[in-house]
């Protein structure tokens, strides 16, 4: 080989290992950031749920001991209630179906009228499966403020435990989504230990939700706060009926948009229903779906660059089951809060 030959094929490496220096591969979804997507794409369940049931609770009206269907499905039945002036006490089932067959919550309160139109109090509550199995159990502060036609909106913060598991951190504010409006301002936020990163991680979802009580409806995210701190740092708080917020010392890792439609505002979900939520800071997107007349939620974390599956989601409609992450772990789902 010529002593020319040699300089060119040097130059044309060279050349080569340049032009590669400045393409950057997109860089890998780490564990963490899956684990705090799924959290934060799993809490849209939860709040579809939970807000049903819980607007049931408090608005219940029916007399004691009698099925009262809910509007686009489900029901409750009010077991206990009295009144000693300016404070109210009561005990309330909901249910899945409409006639009060499958329990849902088993739900007590204590709320006190705190101005003409405001009251606060305290609500434990037991959250089953469609088997009746306890799936949780709750212990939560709870604020809710009367509008013309029922209650205009609540806000919980408090203690959401899976059956034999640590308890996470759960918060809730909502308008009512069956005002004549029909359009409701949610936010939901979860703060828990994941022993499998070694972090605390947090997220806060802001939706907006139109419903059709009968034909089901929308959600949209535009701004879902994901995070992490040290273990057993952080929390959720709500500093005023309209906000949640991370306490502790959070650093923010992602900052996700979300969409989806459901068939039918209720407690049991039914199909088709799906949403998705996207990281795009860390390149990776949730999506999950229940098909018509379906029995299973089925879901995935990808990577948007590759559509590589990082994680698969597999629950109930209680929201019940399991996640498989990349490292092949596997974790249980408990009424949509990941275990511990």
């Amino acid at each position: 080989m010529t002593s020319t030959s040699v300089l060119l094929r040097t130059l044309s490496f060279a050349i080569a290992m340049a032009f590669w220096a400045g393409v950057s591969p997109a860089a890998a979804v780490s564990l963490l950031e899956q684990h705090v997507l799924a959290q934060q794409g799993l809490s849209i369940g939860l709040a579809g749920s939970f807000v049903k049931a819980e607007f049931a609770v408090v608005e219940a009206s029916s007399k004691i001991n009698k099925c009262a269907a809910l509007d686009g499905g489900g029901s409750l039945k009010i077991l206990s209630a009295s009144r000693t002036g300016n404070t109210a006490k009561g005990t309330v089932d909901v249910y899945y179906d409409a006639k009060c067959k499958t329990r849902y919550m088993d739900a007590s309160f204590t709320a006190t009228k705190t101005s003409t139109s405001t009251l606060s109090g305290s609500e434990n509550a037991t959250i089953y499966d469609m088997t009746g199995h306890v799936l949780a159990k709750t212990n939560l502060n709870i604020a809710f403020a009367l509008g013309t036609e029922g209650v205009a909106n609540i806000s919980m913060v408090g203690k959401f435990t899976p059956t034999g598991l640590s308890a996470v951190d759960l918060g809730l504010i909502c308008t009512d989504p069956l005002l004549p409006t029909t359009t409701s301002t949610c936010s939901v936020g979860i703060a828990q230990t994941s022993a499998a990163v070694h972090a605390d991680i947090a997220s806060i979802t802001p939706a907006t939700i139109k419903v059709n009580p009968q034909n089901g409806g929308t959600i949209k995210v535009t701004a879902a706060t994901l995070a992490q701190g040290s273990m057993d740092t952080l929390g959720i708080s709500s500093p005023n009926p309209a906000t949640l917020k991370i306490t502790g010392a959070d650093t923010k890792v992602g900052n996700a948009s979300a969409s989806g439609s459901f068939h039918r505002f209720s407690i049991e979900p039914v199909g088709p229903t799906s949403w998705t939520s996207t990281d795009s800071a860390n390149g990776a997107k949730f999506a999950i779906s229940l098909a018509n007349g379906g029995s299973t939620f089925a879901g995935t974390i990808k990577a948007t660059a590759t559509d590589k599956t990082l994680a698969k989601i597999s629950v109930d409609r209680s929201g019940t089951g399991t996640i498989t992450y990349s490292n092949n772990l596997k974790v249980n789902i408990s009424s949509w809060v990941i275990a511990r």
